[in-house]
């Protein structure tokens, strides 16, 4: 029997068990890396890498792609802004997530940039959402299935947009 999605989701942080379990259950969450590097610091990616070339080398299976710095308000000074009801919405969609759908957040690095997105679903009022503790780095030592190359054939695919309200 597949975990229920409330209490997981209302901790806000599910484990890799309970994620491999739920993958498997009559609604799957959406998995969603949220990988997003600090630049010269310990948190940088690999010289020449970007958060999304490491995600095309791995990846939790059927997981998409969320670039905060690309879904965000364009600003001089302070980058990656929360995004606008209508940038969301979009990224939501192109994603395959709506209202609806379980999602579940993770980060390359282990827990450093998936709150960020945890917290944005919340802010756009998406209750059911939660980050994978510690996120790829714990997933692969659980054993949990990986993917590489371009993503597309393992995900659901887009869905209609939906209004999203902060």
């Amino acid at each position: 029997v597949p975990p229920s999605f409330p209490p997981a989701m209302e901790r806000g942080l599910v484990s890799c068990r309970w994620l491999a379990t739920a993958l498997t259950g009559p609604r799957p969450p959406r998995v969603v890396d949220a990988s997003w590097y600090l630049p010269n610091s310990p948190m940088a990616a690999p010289e020449g890498e970007t958060a999304r070339s490491l995600f095309l080398k791995k990846r939790v299976k059927g997981a998409t792609h969320w670039d905060i710095d690309e879904v965000a308000v364009p600003h001089p000074s302070t980058p990656h802004m929360m995004p606008t009801p209508a940038q969301f919405a979009a990224s939501a969609a192109a994603a395959g997530i709506s209202h609806s759908t379980p999602v579940v957040v993770y980060d390359q690095l282990g827990l450093f940039s998936a709150p960020r997105l945890w917290y944005t679903f919340r802010y756009f009022g998406h209750s059911e959402v939660a980050v994978l503790d510690g996120g790829l780095p714990a997933w692969e030592r659980e054993g949990g299935e990986v993917a590489t190359g371009p993503e597309g054939a393992e995900g659901p695919g887009a869905v209609a947009e939906e209004a999203w309200v902060p």
